[in-house]
């Protein structure tokens, strides 16, 4: 008796989700080239616990129906951009008493990121299913409590380095997070970019005045400002911008 294989299709039929919901999610896609886990949200007649339940079967991988936002550890989610996250359905959880960080995903095509996930971070990956509208609140919510304001991580490498010539102060953007005060920038440039990000901003000017530079965004095709960070932080947020994301 040969095995059967199951497929996609068979897998979704057997939890219930018709093939005509799961069309209209993946037309949607190629319409908006959105990711599918995103399309799959904008129609109504599909269960996301039961899509996910079909992609467990197809798979192996567990499913986690529900995610625990207050115990997400906030250095993991600084590590990756919030855009790289949503774009690829993914989201560092935590890292488990074997070593393994544990990475929520939406739909299988995240899959193709974990090698990267695994350089990035230096650890095992061990992936597990999150149905796409918990996963999507899950991120929006960790990546809000991870980060602090741009404003308050300027205000504490300010403090820090006060005293600080600014050439003790440069980016060398291969040491990372092993400084803090690199760190600090690191920090305030992912916040910059996650908060365009968050107000649909299709541009961002940073531009260096005397005493200050002032960050503006562009949305609705006008420039408003956003931020004043300190003149003497313009090579390292520069360098930093550069080399975004890393």
């Amino acid at each position: 008796m040969g095995i059967r294989r199951v497929t996609m299709d068979d897998s979704l039929r057997e939890q219930g989700v018709g093939d005509e919901a799961m069309a209209r999610a993946k037309t949607v896609a190629a319409r908006k080239e959105i990711p599918l886990h995103e399309a799959m949200l904008e129609v109504e007649s599909l269960d996301m616990g039961k899509v996910t339940r079909a992609l467990s079967r197809l798979s192996g991988l567990p499913v986690l129906e529900t995610v625990d936002v207050a115990a997400i550890q906030p250095e993991i989610i600084r590590g990756l951009p919030h855009a790289i996250a949503r774009e690829n359905g993914v989201l560092p959880l935590y890292v488990d008493a074997n070593g393994e960080l544990v990475v929520g995903m939406a739909d299988l095509q995240a899959v193709t990121v974990l090698d990267d996930l695994r350089i990035l971070y230096g650890y095992a990956i061990r992936p597990v299913l999150v149905p796409a509208n918990v996963l999507l609140d899950a991120t929006q919510q960790a990546y809000d409590r991870a980060a602090q304001s741009a404003e308050e991580i300027i205000d504490e490498a300010n403090e820090e380095e006060e005293n600080a010539p600014e050439e003790d102060f440069a980016l060398d953007v291969e040491v990372g997070y092993d400084d803090p005060n690199q760190a600090a920038i690191i920090r305030y440039v992912n916040a910059v970019m996650s908060r365009a990000i968050k107000e649909r901003a299709s541009d961002i000017h940073i531009e260096p005045y005397e005493k200050d530079l002032v960050v503006r965004y562009r949305i609705d095709g006008v420039l408003k400002e956003a931020l004043r960070p300190p003149a003497r932080f313009k090579s390292t947020i520069a360098a930093r911008v550069r080399s975004w994301p890393g």
